[in-house]
């Protein structure tokens, strides 16, 4: 085929820059003309030798009464033309785009001769992939499906992520599959890499920008006398704990209130009205914290909100709070969870005391953690908002996510957990 002709081939093949379509009648409206380009409706037209002028109206009763007996005799004289218009343009192709255009050709082409050549990587969806074991099965070759390096587009634009290596013996295969896994595990290594730094420098952003509004709080902390005020708001940082989706740094801020709620007396009940605590629970709190508990009539009393990985959770806070010029004052909490819908279930994370240090006139914080699907992990944060001694109380969401988390326990775990 000359180049002239198959430009000729071409035109035939496209109208109006559309594709012959052997049943139009699919996509035309009962009543109304279709409110879509007319190029489409005098594409299908000029394929069956139809007027191409006039509305869109005219153009769709043409269609909709055409001689439906001709479509057949047109379909075979569209897969002549396309056929001849492959086989002029296949030569000149690399095998890697044979084997993305025509992967059962591609595979009869490489293998036909008694020439030792090379495995062919076929980039196919899930149902070519079928169709080329059983056509390897017919040419008696070793076949091999295996993870892509990164997820690709077939011919049809079906997104795929696995490649099907086609040889002539097993170890061929083999060696193509191993060198594959090798370029899948660089591939995966180097995009770690490059969401490490994205969220490293979010982070670093993220607290910068929070230093900034932390340095006028300790600016007017520091001019006052008296016990330091820890309500607020504090932007925490804790990468084990926050997440990174489509580039950005999900937001983890924890609201700090002085807590007016009743807390436990020294039998560990909530005022007889929890129920959650009990002397067993009281002694394994104590049992597992590493700071003495404070329980001091000097002792004051926070609670502080937060969401993370799609558990709300709050925290109650006590500890003797430093005041004036001292640099640190260090406070024991407890804090129970709730799933948001889509996290699990956290169960008596309250049972052990842990940690929390506020410094810097009380706005920067840092401490520690467990639980709630989490390791032992370690936080740290500044006050981006000043809370004014701000007073709430914690009772109501500290006693029902104890009575929602006996609730759905059953149903998790069973009744003898």
């Amino acid at each position: 085929m000359t180049p002239e002709e198959f430009v000729i081939v071409r035109d035939k093949l496209y109208r109006y820059d559309e594709e012959f379509n052997s049943n139009p009648d699919a996509y035309l409206p009962l009543l109304q003309p279709a409110l879509t380009k007319s190029g489409k409706r005098r594409a299908q037209c000029s394929f069956r030798n139809l007027d191409v002028t006039g509305s869109m109206a005219e153009l769709q009763t043409r269609i909709r009464t055409r001689d439906k007996a001709c479509d057949e005799h047109i379909c075979e004289e569209i897969k002549e033309l396309t056929k001849a218009g492959d086989d002029h343009v296949w030569p000149g192709l690399s095998a890697k785009m044979k084997a993305w255009a025509n992967p059962e050709r591609a595979v009869r082409e490489a293998f036909s001769g008694t020439d030792h050549v090379k495995p062919v990587v076929l980039k196919v969806g899930g149902d070519e992939r079928a169709r080329l074991r059983e056509l390897c099965g017919t040419l008696g070759l070793e076949h091999e499906s295996t993870d892509a390096p990164e997820r690709h587009s077939t011919l049809s634009g079906i997104k795929s992520d696995r490649w099907l290596v086609v040889g002539s013996n097993a170890r061929d295969v083999f060696e193509v599959i191993s060198e594959i896994s090798r370029q899948r595990c660089r591939k995966q290594a180097e995009l770690k890499e490059r969401q490490e730094v994205r969220r490293q420098a979010a982070i670093n952003q993220r607290e910068a920008e929070s230093r900034i509004r932390q340095v006028a709080l300790v600016a007017t902390a520091s001019e006052k006398q008296g016990v330091w005020d820890l309500t607020g708001r504090w932007d925490i940082t804790c990468p084990e704990m926050q997440e990174y989706k489509l580039g950005k740094l999900t937001g983890f801020y924890m609201n700090i209130s002085r807590d007016i709620a009743p807390y436990p007396n020294t039998n560990g009940d909530f005022d007889g009205r929890d129920g959650f605590h009990d002397e067993r629970a009281t002694s394994q709190i104590r049992k597992h914290t590493k700071v003495p508990t404070q329980e001091t009539s000097a002792e004051e009393r926070y609670y502080a909100t937060f969401l993370v990985n799609k558990t709300a959770r709050v925290m109650r806070i006590s500890g003797p709070v430093a005041s004036g010029k001292q640099k640190a004052c260090a406070m024991t909490y407890q804090w129970r969870g709730l799933e948001t819908g889509e996290g699990g279930l956290v169960s008596g994370p309250d049972k052990v005391l842990m940690e929390i240090v506020f410094s810097e006139y009380g706005t920067a914080v840092s401490g520690e953690s467990e639980g709630g699907g989490f390791p032992l992990v370690t936080f740290t944060g500044v006050k981006v908002e000043a809370g004014n001694n701000r007073r709430s109380s914690s009772e109501y969401q500290w006693n029902s996510f104890a009575r929602a988390h006996e609730k759905e326990r059953p149903s998790r775990w069973g009744i003898f957990v």
